[in-house]
């Protein structure tokens, strides 16, 4: 039976039939494979955690553990997989997946000591002797943190209601800045180009359903302007009174709309490649709803295919937009995970879908007409091919806005960060200077 999808989401996200299914297969593991007390298994830890889901074709739960993000360690548990599924592989696939949730952060947790050699082969070393634990021998194992950028700092930021990764460069007392990625991208969008910014604090977040946050739950939705009002609960969410914000391609638009509608708590916004998000006339409306229906209708069934290997993923993704080799290895590290001999994005499909109901122009252009604060556009020459009439109206409703043409792609922020870096140092300070 297969193949196998794994999510992962805060114990306040999962939806009721999760939840049930979820607990129904660790009493079946643990409870009556095991003979570990009820009282034992429901601890009353759940609520504190990140759980992964791992999913058979039929979509019934089959393999579950979780997680205690806010451990230093992290401390990993309930690992558990279907008895009639055991020795098929599916433990394998749900703790490489484990090991993507843990963004390369370090990992403890009591294992259990017939299975020391598998978790070895798996990265993870065992540490002291064995030891008794619910009347079964257990052991230490740990896994060292093999994060990839060491200036970088993975967090969660808890909203109350979900908890989104975001990596942070800097002291976290400079002057703040929140970085907004593009769709279908992740916080690793920021990689190259936050470490340029020193006198800054970067927090760059995966959105919902990107990178290593969690999947919206099965029923919801990912409306745009929602990406807005989660700009600000993670604001609120970091303690921020003041903060910029950064954006590329969508997460320019997110940024345009939050600066447009702010209170006075953005100081300066930074917009590569984007300005606003996408508009439509009224009269489109209903067509543009019964498309979106239609084809959302089966993003939400849609389960990502598996590429033959890292190099086949990095392939596609350059394929799907152009950027440099490097630059697309670096999303992906952050965007994918290891299924079998392969490995598939990380994106929930549902992203893949069409927008219901978008703005007309002309909202989106008071948005514009309303940002208090000073905008640093960057635009790529060989970037996205915007309408360039709309692009020149967009710009001219901006009050106090500086305009600059770079050299490189759509990404040109990971492509070529320095030149990108020095127009946002400049801005930060002040020095506008004059836009070519």
């Amino acid at each position: 039976m297969g193949p196998y999808r794994f999510i992962h989401r805060h114990f306040s996200a999962l939806s009721q039939r999760e939840l049930y299914d979820l607990m129904l297969l660790r009493e079946d593991v643990f409870v009556v494979g095991q003979k570990i007390t009820a009282e034992l298994e429901i601890d009353g830890l759940d609520p504190e955690c990140v759980h992964v889901i791992g999913f058979d074709a039929e979509d019934q739960i089959v393999a579950t553990a979780r997680l205690f993000m806010d451990a230093d360690p992290i401390k990993i548990g309930r690992i558990a997989v279907s008895t009639k599924l055991q020795g098929e592989g599916v433990g394998t696939e749900l703790m490489h997946y484990v090991h993507h949730v843990m963004a390369g952060r370090a990992g403890v947790m009591s294992a259990q000591a017939y299975l020391e050699r598998w978790y070895s082969r798996l990265g993870w070393q065992r540490k002291g002797e064995v030891y008794d634990e619910a009347e079964i021998p257990h052991i230490k194992m740990v896994r060292p943190g093999t994060s990839r950028v060491d200036a970088a700092r993975e967090i969660i930021i808890d909203l109350g209601h979900a908890r989104l990764a975001a990596r942070a460069w800097g002291d976290p007392d400079a002057p703040p800045i929140l970085a907004l990625h593009g769709w279908l991208d992740n916080a690793a969008s920021f990689d190259r180009l936050a470490p340029l910014l020193p006198d800054h604090y970067v927090v760059a977040v995966d959105f919902p359903g990107h990178g290593y946050s969690p999947w919206r739950a099965a029923e919801a939705n990912y409306h745009f302007i929602d990406w807005v009002v989660t700009g600000f609960a993670m604001a609120d969410a970091l303690g921020w009174d003041q903060f910029s914000v950064l954006g590329h391609s969508m997460g320019a638009g997110v940024a345009s709309l939050m600066a447009g509608c702010d209170d006075g708590r953005i100081e300066k916004t930074i917009l590569i490649e984007g300005l606003g998000p996408l508009s439509n006339p009224a009269k489109d409306a209903p067509a543009n709803m019964t498309k979106a229906i239609t084809r959302n209708r089966v993003a939400r069934h849609a389960t990502l295919g598996v590429h033959a290997d890292f190099a086949s993923a990095v392939k596609r993704r350059i394929e799907a937009g152009a950027m440099e080799e490097e630059s697309a290895r670096i999303l992906l590290e952050r965007g994918t995970y290891p299924v079998g001999d392969g490995v598939r994005f990380s994106y929930d499909p549902k992203l893949r879908g069409t927008s219901y109901l978008r703005m007309e122009e002309a909202q989106v252009r008071a948005f514009l007409g309303a940002i208090k604060s000073p905008v640093l556009l960057i635009r790529a020459r060989s970037g996205w091919d915007f309408n360039p009439t709309m692009m020149k109206e967009r710009v001219a409703c901006v009050p106090d806005a500086t305009l600059y043409s770079l050299d490189g792609g759509h990404h040109v922020h990971l492509d070529t960060p320095e030149a990108v870096a020095k127009r946002i140092k400049a801005f930060l300070v002040g020095d506008t200077g004059t836009s070519p």
